[in-house]
């Protein structure tokens, strides 16, 4: 069952479940939804042995809501989830978006191209019987390299 906590992040208390140990993956929900619309796949993949994390998104539920418009740019949405990563002691993880929260899966690539350590990011739902994947890695000149790669089930 998924434990419930708050985390400082990026200057903000940003609400989460949390269950399973392994591999870390955070689950963006989109609008209107909330953490709790993840309910379903959380124990499905902490049983399959990952750490599973589902956040409200900045201004959603019980996260924090910055009353200045300009504090909800795509930079503090990515910058939520590059810090809260750090916050859960971790350098990377794979990260799936749905609706708005597929934005971050984007984006969030960006504060993780100059580590050492690639970092998978799933793009918004599919078609059930394929996964797409973007794959972030460092090029020449440590640059970041995105790849996509689809896989049929």
């Amino acid at each position: 069952m998924a434990t419930t906590r708050t985390v400082q992040a990026n200057g903000i208390e940003l609400f989460l479940r949390e269950q399973g140990e392994g591999p870390l993956v955070l689950l963006c929900h989109g609008w209107p939804e909330l953490a709790y619309s993840w309910r379903h796949q959380m124990p499905a993949l902490a049983a399959a042995g990952y750490r599973v994390v589902a956040p409200d998104m900045r201004g959603y539920g019980g996260t924090e809501a910055p009353e200045q418009i300009d504090q909800y740019s795509m930079m503090h949405l990515v910058g939520d989830m590059a810090e809260l990563v750090k916050a859960l002691g971790e350098t990377k993880a794979v990260i799936r978006g749905f609706q708005d929260g597929e934005y971050n899966v984007t984006y969030d690539s960006i504060p993780f191209a100059d580590t050492n350590n690639p970092t998978h990011h799933s793009t918004a739902f599919f078609p059930s019987n394929t996964i797409e994947t973007v794959v972030v890695d460092r090029g020449p000149g440590n640059g970041p390299i995105f790849n996509r790669i689809s896989q049929r089930l």
